[in-house]
């Protein structure tokens, strides 16, 4: 084990509060295993999973994203404090932070570390080696996986959904 893992709506503090609770309740067995040293925390889809729809703002105003800024620091701030494991925050597709501009954001705001998916940065039609050339330094956990491009083409298109 390396990690747990928290998905939820990070732009609601009532949420982001049983996010927490969660995290409390699965600390015990992540706390077992010594290699298991980080929280990866994920923002919710805007988009439906199943039809594509959007269910939420794609983009967040400046109000919604300090409230998203100030609840990822909340869990940080926990998760820290009670425990000694490290928040790594994954940037998903169809997420608040998909794109490199938003990545570089919430790197600008926060001292958050990256759980970088080279496939969901390959899906946001990045590249995910020259994105790991040029943030290093906040990538202490990296998953390697593919993008198959057609699929990311079909979705583009409608036809499919990605989240």
């Amino acid at each position: 084990m390396t990690a747990t893992t928290l998905v939820g709506d990070l732009t609601s503090s009532s949420k982001t509060e049983k996010l927490i609770a969660l995290l409390d309740d699965m600390s015990e067995l992540q706390l077992r295993f010594e290699s298991a040293k980080y929280v990866v925390l994920i923002d919710d889809c805007y988009a439906d999973l199943f039809y594509g729809e959007l269910i939420k703002p794609q983009f967040l105003n400046e109000v919604e994203w300090s409230k998203f800024i100030k609840n990822i620091i909340k869990i940080r701030d926990h998760v820290r404090t009670n425990y000694g494991l490290e928040v790594v925050f994954h940037p998903h597709a169809q997420s608040h932070v998909e794109t490199e501009e938003q990545i570089e954001k919430l790197l600008n705001d926060t001292d958050i570390n990256l759980y970088l998916d080279t496939g969901h940065q390959a899906y946001a039609d990045r590249d995910p080696v020259a994105f790991m050339h040029k943030h290093y330094q906040p990538i202490p956990y990296l998953h390697l996986k593919s993008c198959d491009l057609k699929v990311r083409e079909k979705n583009e298109k409608g036809r499919l959904v990605v989240c």
